[in-house]
């Protein structure tokens, strides 16, 4: 600091006798403003262990960066973006939610935020690697995204998803295999099925000529193969079983003021039958015309075939069956477990076995998510209900086996039945 003969103060540097500043040489090149720097605010991601995700209750939390929240699950995962951050997505790979699953949404996490992923304590690659190994994950599995957020169009062989969609489109209505397998009769042949007229067909094709098929031939491109029919022998049509009728049972429905009267039922239970029977369903009848009834309509007028379930996530999910017009299948309803159990005069399609190994699945999974772990006394009662449904297996595939013969005997038997067709085939 010093003081001029006016007494004026000046502070860093001092003024020589032409009356110009001297000492210190100011940080900033003259006419430059020096900006400070505001961080960038990105929001919080509030989740912890338990917290609901698309996948079921989040086991891993795992804070990326500021905005960004890795999760895993029983069965999947994926990121977590705030608002901010989301909104740093183009628009044709946003999703609104700010949810992207582990196995191809990520890249697109990856791409927009490869710095912020570098620095995650699992990641072993540099942000610039990131960014361009998830680029191209984009442009190949997801080609209408990139190309709207990125304002060009892919060139052929930019991308695997747009160049198969382009092969199968030159080759609409040819023989395009669908499934290929080692021929029992000749091992250098193969089996392939293809589609023709609507309708599924079984060739015999040369191993040779199939392996060696590759990018830019006629024959196929990633894995494609285009049968010749002028060369390649067709099999006879199979002949298979034809199955039994399925057997419908007409279930007549307690009326609504019966079910209320109904002591065995609890108000939840009977508020969750209700909701199951007027739920509406809509289908094509016999003469083609579009037709909405209720579920309760549906199960008085046409019967059921029966009811199942299945384990999803750790849960059961219930549903009652009719069978579809042509007797191979069956059209599923879903339903709560209140209503399947309601309809006591409908068979349960699982086998003893199968509910049995629902029963110990569940279970299990129930007990694997508690946190530090199952008791040794569910651990017990978890290997019991299992041991319950491997008894219940052995002794059905053991009256299976007399009655049809071994797993082996029934193979072997399938096996020659193929290779006689295979023997019988033809070049049409």
């Amino acid at each position: 600091m010093t003081i001029d003969a006016a007494g004026n103060i000046h502070r860093g540097a001092g003024l020589n006798g032409a009356g110009q500043f001297s000492g210190r040489v100011p940080h900033a090149p003259a006419g430059d403003l020096v900006e400070e720097t505001v961080p960038v605010r990105w929001g919080e991601v509030n989740l912890r262990e338990g917290s609901r995700t698309p996948w079921g209750p989040a086991q891993s939390v795992d804070r990326v960066a500021d905005g960004i929240v890795a999760v895993g699950t029983a069965g999947h995962g994926g990121v977590k973006l705030s608002p901010e951050r989301n909104r740093v997505i183009p628009p044709a790979l946003r999703d609104q939610t700010g949810w992207y699953e582990e196995d191809m949404e990520v890249n697109i996490v990856r791409r927009y935020f490869s710095d912020e992923w570098a620095g995650a304590h699992w990641v072993h690659d540099d942000a610039a690697t990131i960014r361009e190994d998830a680029d191209a994950s984009i442009r190949h599995w997801l080609p209408d995204g990139w190309e709207a957020a990125n304002g060009r169009v892919l060139a052929p062989g930019e991308s695997r998803v747009k160049d198969e969609a382009a092969w199968l489109a030159r080759h609409a209505g040819e023989p395009v295999v669908i499934s290929a397998s080692r021929a029992e009769s000749d091992a250098d042949l193969l089996r392939v099925s293809a589609n023709v007229d609507g309708a599924r067909h079984e060739y015999l094709v040369p191993r040779e000529e199939y392996e060696t098929r590759s990018a830019g031939t006629e024959l196929g491109q990633n894995g494609r193969f285009v049968v010749d029919p002028s060369r390649h022998p067709r099999l006879p049509s199979a002949d298979p079983a034809r199955p039994a009728a399925p057997t419908v049972v007409k279930v007549t429905v307690p009326s609504a003021l019966e079910r209320q009267a109904d002591r065995a039922l609890t108000a939840v239970a009977k508020d969750r039958i209700s909701r199951d029977l007027h739920k509406r369903w809509r289908h094509t009848d016999d003469s083609g015309a579009t037709v909405v009834r209720s579920l309760e309509e549906i199960i008085s007028t046409d019967g059921l075939e029966g009811k199942g379930a299945f384990l999803q996530g750790g849960k059961m999910v219930y549903s009652l069956h009719q069978p579809t017009p042509e007797g191979r299948g069956h059209y599923g309803f879903p339903v709560s477990k209140a209503l399947f159990d309601y309809l006591t005069t409908v068979p349960d399609v699982r086998s003893p076995s199968q509910i049995a190994q629902q029963r110990a699945y569940a279970y299990q999974e129930r007990v694997d998510r508690k946190w530090p772990g199952p008791t040794p006394e569910e651990s017990a009662r978890a290997r019991s209900l299992y041991a319950e449904y491997r008894k219940l297996a052995d002794a059905e595939e053991a009256e299976r086996t007399a009655r049809e013969g071994s797993w082996a005997e029934r193979d072997a038997a399938r096996r020659l039945t193929i290779a006689e067709r295979e023997r019988a085939a033809t070049v049409s």
